[in-house]
């Protein structure tokens, strides 16, 4: 199934050291008038509810940090907190949680480039013993500033080493990690509005049904 509707051009605002993104009127209308749809033309209806927002939520903080290494538990105590109110979200077109949980998401990515950056100035120690894990289970969401700042000690040393074991110099692994690192940076400002928008409805259709997907207007 595939829902076309209608969006107005996305803005932002930019405020700080994140863009600082918020649901358009057109947005909510759209997103509302998506689940009145879904909701009696669906492949299999599912009424908008409390146990389909909480599905909505999951899923879409989980598209956001895949690898639960932006997000603290922190954020998502928080998150959570609104599980069950997305629902009355869009049907009161109200769309600032979802586009409050982006706004930290953001944040998040430039505090986590920011500290991986400057953990290229300095050397890593290679004679000492760690595991880094590149499974794609699922584990908890680190507790504390020490913790999230760990794993990504560990994750820009094992990239590192990648590198080292390719056969590439340190000036040039510095560079090109810097590099790296400096677009996923910047990428966190060409954030739009329709970014937001299309990733939460993504979320809400695949939880809907897998097989739909949502498409705004060109």
């Amino acid at each position: 199934i595939a829902l076309i509707l209608a969006i107005a051009p996305p803005a932002y605002s930019f405020e700080g050291a994140a863009p600082v993104l918020a649901p358009k009127e057109q947005q909510a209308q759209a997103a509302h008038l998506s689940s009145l749809f879904l909701a009696r033309n669906a492949y299999k209806p599912v009424a908008l509810d409390d146990a389909l927002s909480a599905k909505v939520m999951d899923q879409y903080v989980d598209a956001l940090d895949p690898d639960r290494n932006f997000f603290l538990q922190a954020d998502i105590d928080s998150f959570m907190a609104n599980r069950t109110k997305l629902d009355d979200a869009i049907n009161t077109e109200n769309l600032d949680i979802p586009f409050s949980i982006f706004n930290v998401y953001s944040q998040r990515m430039i505090d986590r480039m920011s500290y991986a950056r400057e953990l290229l100035k300095k050397n890593f120690d290679f004679s000492v013993q760690e595991n880094y894990s590149l499974s794609e289970d699922k584990g908890p969401w680190p507790q504390t500033q020490s913790e999230i700042d760990d794993i990504w000690r560990k994750r820009v040393k094992a990239d590192w080493l990648r590198l080292k074991l390719a056969g590439q110099s340190d000036a040039a692994i510095r560079d090109t990690l810097d590099k790296r690192y400096k677009n996923i940076l910047e990428r966190v400002y060409t954030y739009k509005s329709e970014d937001v928008f299309q990733s939460f409805m993504a979320a809400y259709t695949a939880s809907v049904d897998p097989h739909t997907d949502y498409f705004g207007a060109a």
